[in-house]
């Protein structure tokens, strides 16, 4: 079964989108539904945090996972070596959302529901410096 959906481009052209389903979204693997709009809010959000501290996002690697249980893991990994400065912002960053790090591994991990995760994301925010952009 295809299902598809209509949009517009900013630019004003028309664009159709065709998604295949795969039974019962919910229980597909991760290969087979992708990712879902909670775990795309959690990296956006992250990738402004780390915006916020100066931290690119090809210096590090973040990813969710879900269980049946409700209950998510984002998994943030610095598996490149930084500069001193660099790692203190990163680490940093990583303190301000209270995340469990692994100093061995350089893996840090936040556990919970998408509420609790999005709720440490934005309180992060919150107290985090200013937008380094310039716009």
């Amino acid at each position: 079964m295809i299902a598809w959906a209509w949009c517009r481009h900013p630019a004003g052209a028309a664009l159709t989108i065709y998604l295949p389903l795969i039974g019962k979204l919910k229980h597909a693997s991760r290969n087979e539904r992708g990712m879902n709009s909670i775990e795309i809010a959690i990296l956006t959000k992250l990738n402004e945090l780390a915006d916020r501290y100066g931290v690119k996002p090809y210096e590090f690697v973040a990813y969710v996972r879900s269980s049946y249980e409700h209950e998510m893991t984002l998994t943030v990994e610095n598996p490149f070596p930084l500069c001193l400065d660099q790692a203190d912002r990163f680490m940093t960053m990583l303190e301000g959302i209270g995340v469990e790090i692994n100093e061995t591994e350089k893996i840090g991990l936040l556990k919970g529901s998408a509420e609790k995760i999005c709720t440490a994301l934005d309180h992060a925010l919150h107290l985090a410096p200013k937008s380094r952009r310039h716009r």
